[in-house]
């Protein structure tokens, strides 16, 4: 029993079938920052091919009134909401692998999200088999939805509240009640 890219898709209504979320991993990170944000962040703000998430809520925090730069700020943006979910162990830094793949903002959305959210995914769950790991990055909200939804030692009571019929799986446990499933109380947990 795993979690599988229909999981993934019907978890968080992303679609399935896109194009690969693929880019290059060597770049000069700075001047590719540069015509993409119009921002060359510090040497210390860049490690490896990550990006200080504190770079880009500083530097983008207030939108000016020029149209010219709106594109700037929807792709740090963009950047922050993507490092939000591919993050390094403690969502202080984003990748910058995906920064070149918000160069067009139109062709960002043909891309297979999904996808990469199980890599991604499959990647941490493989990093925390090792005992020295203390903490996973995110993506665990995947995990605990289908948790939820197929086993039933762990599955909470549903709101009453009825999804809209487009809407992701995942939104079925946006407003759970505390507590256990009635079947799942007591004797069953100790057992």
């Amino acid at each position: 029993m795993t979690i599988t890219l229909q999981d993934v898709g019907l978890i968080t209504g992303l679609p399935v079938n896109s194009a690969a979320v693929i880019g290059r991993s060597r770049h000069h990170w700075p001047s590719l920052c540069e015509p993409l944000l119009d921002v060359v962040p510090p040497n210390n703000a860049i490690k490896g091919y990550y990006l200080k998430m504190i770079c880009l809520t500083e530097e983008f925090s207030q939108l000016p009134d020029d149209e010219e730069v709106v594109q700037k700020f929807t792709q740090a943006y963009i950047m922050m909401v993507i490092g939000s979910i591919f993050s390094d162990t403690y969502a202080l830094r984003v990748n910058l692998i995906f920064l070149s793949l918000l160069a067009d903002l139109e062709e960002t959305s043909n891309y297979s999200w999904d996808k990469t959210c199980l890599t991604w995914l499959y990647r941490q769950l493989c990093k925390a088999t090792n005992s020295e790991i203390m903490q996973m990055a995110d993506l665990l909200f995947i995990l605990q939805i289908w948790a939820w939804d197929r086993i039933t030692a762990v599955l909470l009571t549903l709101s009453n509240r009825i999804p809209h019929h487009d809407a992701p799986l995942g939104s079925r446990w946006s407003n759970v009640k505390g507590g256990c499933h009635p079947r799942t109380s007591g004797a069953a947990l100790s057992a």
